[in-house]
């Protein structure tokens, strides 16, 4: 479908990009901090700068800001997430699929998100939303 799909996480790109080239998703970005293993254990480096956010390592908000901004018009963006960690990305969502604690995180606070169980769910969801055609 020509839509950009991008993993923005919080977590290591030790294991994020063995769990993508394990089911075939090797070719999608991976936007994440960064873990080494050296002589002294695990090394962790934070690439990507926040200008505002002091919660995250990678604030998937201003990720998805900075896409908003670099192709500079209107742009809808769909954010996927589970946790705690996709609170900031909440805001800049146009479309907001949520479970578990991200779900009851806006149920608190009233914020409307579309509830899913699994990816084959997120897809038909993008396409009811016209941001996938099947």
């Amino acid at each position: 479908n020509d839509v950009p799909l991008f993993v923005v996480s919080d977590g290591l790109d030790l294991y994020i990009n063995p769990i993508l080239a394990r089911n075939g998703l090797s070719h999608l970005k991976v936007m994440s901090n960064t873990g080494r293993f050296n002589s002294r254990g695990l090394e962790i480096e934070f690439p990507w700068s926040n200008r505002t956010c002091t919660r995250c390592g990678c604030c998937k908000g201003e990720r998805m800001e900075d896409f908003r901004q670099k192709h500079n018009g209107p742009v809808r963006l769909a954010f996927v997430g589970d946790g705690f960690s996709d609170i900031c990305a909440v805001a800049q969502a146009d479309l907001l699929l949520a479970k578990k604690d991200l779900a009851r995180y806006c149920t608190e606070r009233g914020i409307p998100y579309t509830p899913f169980t699994d990816f084959t769910q997120v897809a038909q969801i993008l396409v009811d939303h016209g941001y996938l055609t099947r």
